[in-house]
């Protein structure tokens, strides 16, 4: 037996949802890109130069795994990283 939704605002806000899952799914895969790779690009996006414990306690990973994520990043050209400060920020061609 199917039931249908009555809640008119919450269905629309959950077709909204998947439709913007499936258009990020489909630009990850496209950039060859996984969900934290994604995610540490996109809080250097909407905060600009952050600390590696900035963006980790954005995205709620490990420091070995931030260390691995940010090393990957840097190697495919999309930030770059200040050890000394230990400041990351995207580079101009990722922000464009």
């Amino acid at each position: 037996m199917e039931r249908k939704c009555t809640n008119l605002p919450f269905l629309v806000l959950m077709q909204t949802s998947k439709a913007i899952h499936e258009k990020i799914k489909k630009e990850m895969t496209r950039n060859n890109l996984n969900i934290t790779e994604f995610s540490v690009l996109e809080v250097l996006y909407q905060k600009g130069k952050q600390t590696i414990q900035q963006i980790r306690n954005s995205i709620l990973i490990s420091s070995g795994s931030m260390t691995y994520i940010i090393d990957k990043l840097e190697q495919r050209d999309l930030l770059n990283s200040d050890e000394a400060e230990t400041l990351v920020n995207l580079l101009k061609k990722v922000r464009n």
